[in-house]
């Protein structure tokens, strides 16, 4: 290797180490001596047993000849590699007689960064140095950024269970707190209408049952909550869950719902799919019960469940023709308590939908609401055909 000339004045030093491997004393000192004129520190060794000796220096790049007297370069390449104290420190590998492109190959698979053939000029030595110095000083700042935030994801993580904790105590204590005194009220409304027996008309009669079914209700939000904050407390039980047989015991739930009333139902054939089965037939329950309960006023009530599917989804959606929604109002259907402008006559908490698109998170799905006013809903949601891992 040609010498370089002497470095001009506003070369500056810089304190990057690096370990220069050759058993060639004249080589080692060429290219020793041009990295020192480049402002590097420089280490040498004669052999591959010095050059992993001397690696515990913690040198920033390894200039590594292939031909060693002990044990040629690749092996020592193979072996710093191997060691996770070193994984991440550059090694070029240079070669006078390791020339094919099979041996560029090699090298490159033992873990070396660059390879470089002699003879080699000194300014190409010099940039090929520094690339691999500015490649790894941003490997390293990647790295330091991805255990800052590993470090922050865990903390707010933390702070994210410390405070589902905090919100399930408040629901169990707030549902504790109001059961009390709905209680009273039932309890004392029941023994008011005893009490008063043949002396209440029919106004204060209508009044009583209004006040006994709004504690019913009243009941029934409390109930939705604490199902809503239970919901992904346990850990979910993946199963073989078969949708269609799961839709027949819903709508036989929903019996009551139906009465009187000429529903068509138009169920495709629906998959075999992995998830909770529990939370699966309450998810279902919720989109079926809205589905009767929105299309009430119908001559024919008719409610559709259908099936898609693509490689790595199913796509399951139930379909009615009721009152139907404005869609810009859709991301309110999934809040906690959201009720849509003339949804007041229709009884419900708002609870439903939010715990369907919970349900449905908890699966790794989405959940879609679609309508035209007047027109009927569709709600579809998507469940992975592979269950986590």
């Amino acid at each position: 290797m040609p010498e370089v000339s002497a470095p001009s004045a506003s070369v500056v030093r810089t304190l990057y180490r690096l370990l220069v491997v050759d058993d060639n004393d004249a080589g080692r000192y060429l290219t020793s001596r041009t990295l020192i004129r480049a402002g590097f520190e420089v280490l040498e060794a004669a052999s591959g047993a010095a050059a992993l000796e001397r690696a515990l220096d913690e040198p920033d790049l390894i200039v590594l000849d292939v031909n060693l007297p002990d044990m040629d370069g690749f092996e020592v390449c193979r072996q710093l590699k191997a060691d996770e104290q070193f994984t991440h420190l550059p090694i070029l590998m240079v070669s006078a007689s390791h020339l094919s492109a099979q041996n560029m190959a090699f090298g490159l698979d033992v873990g070396a960064d660059a390879y470089l053939a002699h003879p080699i000029e000194p300014t190409v030595l010099v940039a090929t140095v520094r690339a691999l110095l500015r490649v790894r000083e941003a490997e390293a700042e990647v790295r330091r950024l991805n255990a800052v935030l590993e470090r922050q994801i865990e903390e707010r993580t933390l702070r994210l269970q410390e405070l589902a904790l905090d919100l399930q105590g408040m629901t169990y204590s707030i549902s504790r707190d109001l059961r009390q005194p709905i209680g009273h009220i039932r309890g004392f409304t029941h023994l008011l209408e005893k009490r008063l027996d043949g002396a209440l008309d029919e106004k204060a009669l209508q009044y009583l049952n209004i006040i006994r079914q709004s504690s019913e209700r009243m009941n029934s939000l409390i109930d939705e909550l604490v199902a809503f904050s239970s919901l992904g407390e346990r850990e979910l039980r993946f199963t073989a869950v078969p949708l269609s047989q799961l839709v027949v015991q819903v709508r036989s739930d929903l019996e009551p719902l139906s009465a009187g009333r000429r529903v068509r139902w138009q169920i495709a054939e629906l998959p075999t799919v992995q998830g909770d089965l529990m939370l699966l037939r309450q998810l279902l329950g919720n989109l079926l019960s809205n589905a009767l309960k929105f299309s009430q006023g119908r001559d024919t009530t008719e409610i559709r469940v259908w099936h898609v599917e693509d490689e790595h989804r199913h796509t399951i959606g139930v379909s009615d023709n009721g009152i139907g929604f404005n869609v810009q109002y859709a991301e309110r259907l999934f809040q906690m308590f959201g009720r849509l402008p003339g949804s007041e006559s229709f009884e419900g908490a708002g609870v439903g939908l939010a715990s369907a698109r919970r349900i449905v998170t908890l699966h790794r799905g989405v959940i879609r609401a679609e309508s035209v006013p007047g027109q009927g809903a569709t709600f579809s949601f998507t469940l992975p055909k592979e269950p986590p891992h």
